[in-house]
Order: structure tokens, then C-alpha cells, then sequence
């Protein structure tokens, strides 16, 4: 079977002036960027603004799991699918960043046989938008901090600057930085850092611009700084807004190219709605429903998400009213949601479906309270059964949802002609009455806490007293009837596992033979050294089970391979390097570093006290002060002979928050003599067992190194 490049590669594309024509598009309309690719010209967009409007139709999904759920390959093959049954159809998609490597992690293709070409050159430079939004954005930065250098006229406060630079790429070690050190034509020392800048506020802004005068007009409304006096500096007051959008005034303009079967794809910023809005250009989609009767665009990560901030920031600031909602889930998704390791997914589960299907419940019922009508589809998948598919069709259908299955990465359009038909029959008869969340005039925090409540699930908020004075300010300044837009992990309806964690009860015990001379002839604390004896074995019976047990008749250990931590990384040879440890400690989520330990094995301590960072300093710190450990990297470690050594084949390492495993004491130790066991052997036997269970409840909060096998 092809993978989705090659796919991809032996595609036969038309030229985009072909394209183009099918949405009667003429040549003197689109600027080309080669064959393949073009921008549409501001004169085509302005010539189209009196035609009426095609159907809106937003693609979210449930929330991520690593079973992949496919929201933009089911975008791109309901808009190949509409043009098989002769439909006018263009799909409105976000770019990808180039920010999580270079298209593997959030690109924006789709795949298997329903995505857009050319692929390549699409999760790499493409026209060049992003290049262009993040010289404007550092273009700001360089000439705030020159105003600074040139003798501050504005009065900047240099502690209170909150405008980043910017770069399309995570790079974790340019978060965080000083600046302006060295000479003093060098500039003025302070700290800075970069965003990525999918996340930036100039992408945000091309994003929800309704046009170029519109552009610049938010690009001046940029906050950069507060002064001395804690009043905004902007954009405008350091005069660089004219510069911005000279950068910007090709990257405004929508990019043009085509599915696999030549549908139009409109495809122009946005992505990240984790940490940003997450949605295609305004531009875009207004110009698309200009173009076309059935517009089909997505929005980013789960619907608690993208569908969220299309609908409350996208839709409401720029007057779009969406006529249906596509929910893309997978059987599999669904399953990993009720506790199925990712390795057992391929197998019939309907009680761990059952389980899992509160997270396809959770956001129907968030999608319902826009009153926007849902279309539930499932990309399916070769391991599906039919008692699977019934299930969640019965389950959609009770809830008042149009349901149907979708195979386009398989088949193309032809995959997604149930679907298709699915949408069109949910555009006939049912009525769309989109309504927004929460009102304009409510304050900040209750559009924080109705978004919470109502979407996340939240109980309620509580604020850090730095976020009360920030929301403080911003309603001072007049700026509290905005929508809100909130950065959230994207799994926080799917990862709560704490309620379907269930722990066993395992038996540890240990015996210990003493001879009956011994036992009344002592003259020490024969008891109390029992104890202790019991004490240690059971001891290092349980920490043997919580690293390395196989979950029969024992717990799971961190480092089984099934229920388990997760990889982290791994390596081959005999050696661990200063790059092994940093690949590990940064495959750890943010989240979980904050109270992140390591744990090795004594002979892996060695190996890493020789390690020595790019600078030359060892990345083991030895403590100086009694009392306080040695760290790895600034974070505490612990050894233990039960962690497997560096050898080929072992996880030899784990980093994370250990608080995620687990462990409970169904019966603290009991001790039983046993005076018949031994008595041929004229012993005296004591047994001690104790009852109990643990279980990593979050696999991703813990991570580990594997040595390969040569």
C-alpha cells in the first residue's frame, strides 16, 4: 500500500488556471506561483461580493488520541465527494507551520487518497505567508526596541513589554531569552523570547482581517508595552504600521491549489487552536462562499477547541452563520477514550466503546448549544466491525444527528459519497439558527467561566492574582466586549483517565525459615528484625512490580512495554549521549516537567556523570549543600537495581511525574507463623504478604530512553 506521499507524488495535477475556472475564475484573476499554485487577485475578490452566499460547512472533531481521528482528510474528501455528485464545492483550509516538523505533526494535506497538491511544497515554504507574518511581527519588535535604544521618547517601561519576537519553528530554546547584551550600540539588555508564529498576534490578526484597511488597522492596535505611566503603547504610536503591511500585502491575498481530483482548495493561515483561534482566513472562507454553493472548512484540534473559537471569535466577529457541522470520530479514537492501550485497538470492544463514547456525547452536546445541526461520521477503519459501526450510528441517531461513514482515504470522493449525501440531506431539512455562546456585553470573566463550564466541562475558575490584575486592565482599557480566546491542553476532555482507572489487588509475599533454636535462644530483637526483614523484601518485591511487572499476578511496571510509560526516545549502542537526555527530557509535556523526576539504574548513573553539555559543563549537578539532592538538568533522580540497565533492548531510563502511577494498599502487611511448614526441618516459618495494585493512569505523563537493537 502507498503511503501518503507517494500518493501525493504520482499525482497528475492540472494546471491551476484549470482549477481556478471551475469556480469561473479567469486567468487575469489569480496571481500564479507556478503551475500548481496561485493567489486570488484583490480584484476578483471585490468583483464577487454581490453574488449570494453558498452553505458554510464547518469539520471539527472529537479531541486527539493517538489513534488519529482524520479531520482534514474527511474535509478533503467531502469536498472531492460534492464534486462527484456535481456539486460547486471549495474547501477553505488552514496552512500548515512548518513549526512541528515539517508537516508530520499538524500539517494540513489531509491523506491517503483525499488530499491537497502539492503536498510537498504546501507543509513547506508554500507562498510564503508565514515567512512574510513573521518578518512583519519581528520587523515590530526590532523597531520598539530601537525607539528604546534611540532614547525611549514613549517612556517604555522595558519590564513591562509584552510583544515577543517570533519564528516558524518550535524551537524550546529560544522561549526564553536576554537580549541587547554586548556593546551598547548592541541595544538595551532585557529579556525576550519567541512564539511560534502560528500563535503570534499578527497571524491572528491576518486571520480575522476583513481586508487590507482592516488589516492595518488591527496591526495598529497592537499592544506593544505599557509606559511609565501604565498606559498601552501600540503599533500605530511606534509608527510601524505602514512598514507591517507592506510585508503583509501578499500573505493577505488566499492561495489557491487542489485536491487529488482537482476540487478548488482554498488553503490560507490559521492553525493551532490550542493556542491560538485556529481557523481558516476570514478572506478565505467569505470569499469561497462568493465562489461556490458549498463551502467546506475546518477548524483546529477538538470541537471544545476549534469549533469553539470558529464559532464564538471567527463567526461572531465577522457575521458568518454556519449551516452544518461535521463531528469526524473514529472507532478507534472512541475505544483508546475507554481505556484500550493503543497496541489493542484493533480488536471488538463494545464496553470499552461504551466507555469511551461519553467523549463523542460531550462534544455533540457542546455543537447542539450553537444550534447548528451535526453530522456525525466515522473514518473507518479495516478493523471496524459491524457491531462497532451500529452502535455509534444507533448512539448519533438517539441523539438527533445525521450519521454516516466515510472511507475517503481509501477511495477519494467515492469514499465519501454517504457522507456527502449525509450533509446534503441535513442542509434540506434541517434549519441551522447559530446562535453564539455568550454575549458581547458580559465581562471577561464570565465569558471565561461560560466557556469553561459550558465546553470544557469545568466546575468553575479560580484566577492567579496576576491573571486578576491583566483582566482588570484590559476591561479598563475598554476592551472587555472582545470575544475571548483561551490556550488549553488540547486533551482535556480525553485524558481524564482518573475515573477509568480500576486498580487490582495483587499478592506480594515472602517467607523467612528460622530454626527454633535460634528463635528461643536469642539474645536480640528477634521480632524486630523480622519486621524489618519483611519490611525490605516486600519492599523490593513491590518496586520490582511498580518498574518492570508484566500485570500477572503482579502490578504493571513503569517500564512494560504494554500499559506502561510511553517512548520518549531511543538510541542504538552500548552508550547514552548528552542528545539522548535531551530528546527525553523534552519529549516530556510542559505540564508534566514541572514536578518531573528521573529514575535509572545505578550503572546508568555512571554513564551519565561523564556526559557533558554543547557548552562543555556536565549536565550532572552535584550538590554542594547537605540536604539537597543532585539534579539531572534541574530535576531531582532516583535510582533503583530494578531499572533495567543500558542494554539492547531495555527501557533504561524514564523522566516524568510519577505522580500519575498509581498505587493502592487493599491490606496493609500481615505476618503468619507457620509452626507445621518446617517442623521436619525443625524450623519455625514466618510469612508476610500484603495486597495491592499500581497502574500509570497517564502513560504520556512519564516517558522513557530504549536501546535499540543493532
Amino acid at each position: 500500500m502507498l503511503n501518503d506521499i507517494e500518493i501525493a507524488q504520482q499525482a497528475e495535477m492540472k494546471n491551476i488556471k484549470e482549477v481556478a475556472a471551475k469556480l469561473d475564475i479567469k486567468e487575469d484573476d489569480i496571481e500564479m506561483y507556478g503551475k500548481y499554485k496561485a493567489k486570488l487577485s484583490d480584484e476578483l475578490i471585490a468583483s464577487v461580493q454581490k453574488n449570494e452566499n453558498g452553505k458554510l460547512i464547518l469539520v471539527t472533531a472529537i479531541n486527539p488520541t493517538p489513534a488519529g481521528e482524520g479531520k482534514t482528510t474527511i474535509t478533503v474528501g467531502l469536498g472531492e465527494a460534492m464534486g462527484r455528485l456535481n456539486k460547486k464545492a471549495v474547501i477553505a483550509l488552514r496552512e500548515p507551520s512548518l513549526g512541528p516538523c515539517f508537516g508530520i505533526k499538524g500539517g494540513a494535506a489531509g491523506g491517503g487518497y483525499a488530499q491537497v497538491v502539492p503536498m510537498e511544497e504546501l507543509n513547506l515554504h508554500f507562498t510564503g505567508d508565514f515567512h512574510a507574518i513573521t518578518s512583519a511581527n519581528n520587523l515590530l519588535a526590532a523597531m520598539m526596541d530601537n525607539h528604546i535604544h534611540q532614547g525611549n521618547a514613549l517612556g517604555i517601561d522595558v519590564n513591562r513589554i509584552v510583544f515577543k519576537r517570533c519564528m516558524d519553528m518550535n524551537d524550546r530554546a529560544l522561549r526564553h531569552t536576554v537580549i541587547g547584551l554586548g556593546k551598547r550600540v548592541d541595544g538595551v539588555p532585557r529579556e525576550d523570547g519567541f512564539v511560534i508564529t502560528v500563535a503570534s498576534e499578527i497571524m491572528a490578526i491576518l486571520c480575522l482581517a476583513a481586508d487590507f484597511n482592516d488589516l492595518k488597522e488591527k496591526l495598529g492596535r497592537i499592544i506593544v508595552a505599557y509606559n511609565y505611566q501604565n498606559e498601552p503603547v501600540t503599533a500605530k504610536d511606534l509608527k510601524a504600521v505602514g512598514a507591517m503591511a507592506a510585508l503583509l500585502k501578499d500573505a493577505i491575498k488566499p492561495n489557491m491549489i487542489q485536491t487529488l481530483e482537482h476540487t478548488p482548495a482554498l488553503v490560507h493561515g490559521g492553525p493551532f487552536a490550542n493556542i491560538a483561534h485556529g481557523c481558516n482566513s476570514v478572506i478565505a472562507t467569505k470569499t469561497a462562499l462568493k465562489l461556490a454553493d458549498y463551502v467546506i472548512t475546518e477548524a483546529g484540534f477538538g470541537a471544545d477547541l476549534g469549533a469553539e473559537k470558529f464559532f464564538d471569535i471567527k463567526c461572531r466577529m465577522n457575521g458568518l452563520k454556519p449551516d452544518a457541522v461535521v463531528l469526524v470520530a473514529t472507532v478507534k479514537a472512541l475505544k483508546y477514550n475507554g481505556g484500550v492501550p493503543k497496541t489493542e485497538l484493533g480488536q471488538e470492544n463494545l464496553e470499552a466503546l461504551k466507555k469511551g463514547i461519553v467523549n463523542l456525547e460531550k462534544h455533540i452536546e457542546n455543537l447542539q448549544k450553537y444550534q447548528v445541526p451535526v453530522v456525525v461520521t466515522l473514518n473507518r477503519f479495516i478493523t471496524d466491525t459491524d457491531a462497532e459501526l451500529a452502535f455509534v450510528e444507533k448512539f448519533c441517531k438517539d441523539r438527533n444527528c445525521d450519521f454516516a461513514l466515510a472511507n475517503v482515504w481509501e477511495k477519494g470522493g467515492e469514499g465519501g459519497i454517504e457522507l456527502a449525501n449525509a450533509v446534503l440531506n441535513t442542509l434540506e431539512n434541517k434549519k441551522s439558527d447559530f446562535k453564539v455562546l455568550y454575549k458581547d456585553e458580559l465581562s471577561i470573566k464570565e465569558k471565561i467561566s461560560c466557556i469553561a463550564t459550558e465546553i470544557y466541562g469545568a466546575a468553575n475558575v479560580t484566577y492567579s492574582p496576576e491573571a486578576d490584575r491583566a483582566i482588570a486592565k484590559i476591561e479598563e482599557m475598554g476592551f472587555g466586549n472582545f470575544p475571548v480566546c483561551m490556550a488549553k491542553t488540547q486533551y482535556s476532555l480525553s485524558d481524564d483517565t482518573f475515573g477509568q482507572a480500576s486498580l487490582s489487588a495483587y499478592k506480594l509475599g515472602t517467607a523467612i525459615k528460622i530454626s527454633e533454636e535460634l528463635l528461643n535462644d536469642s539474645v536480640f530483637d528477634l521480632p524486630s528484625y523480622i519486621a524489618k526483614e519483611f519490611a525490605r523484601r516486600i519492599g523490593a518485591k513491590e518496586e520490582e512490580a511498580f518498574f518492570v511487572g508484566d500485570g500477572k499476578g503482579k502490578p504493571t511496571g513503569i517500564f512494560n512495554a504494554t500499559g506502561g510509560a510511553e517512548d520518549g526516545t531511543s538510541t542504538t549502542g552500548a552508550s547514552i549521549t548528552f542528545d539522548d537526555v535531551m530528546e527525553l527530557f523534552y519529549s516530556l509535556r510542559s505540564p508534566y516537567r514541572k514536578k518531573a523526576v528521573w529514575v535509572l539504574n545505578d550503572s546508568t548513573v555512571k554513564a551519565l556523570r561523564k556526559l557533558k553539555d554543547n557548552t562543555g559543563n556536565y549536565i550532572w549537578s552535584p550538590s554542594v549543600q547537605a540536604g539537597v539532592p543532585d539534579t539531572i538538568l534541574n530535576r531531582p533522580y532516583k535510582t533503583s537495581s530494578y531499572v533495567p540497565e543500558i542494554k539492547a533492548g531495555n527501557k533504561c531510563m524514564a523522566f516524568g511525574d510519577f505522580s500519575y502511577y498509581w498505587v493502592a494498599d487493599r491490606q496493609g502487611r500481615s505476618f503468619k507463623r507457620l509452626n507445621e511448614l518446617f517442623a521436619m526441618t525443625g524450623q519455625v516459618g514466618f510469612l508476610a504478604s500484603q495486597r495491592l495494585d499500581g497502574k500509570l493512569i497517564l502513560p504520556e505523563a512519564i516517558k522513557t530512553l530504549t536501546i535499540k537493537k543493532a
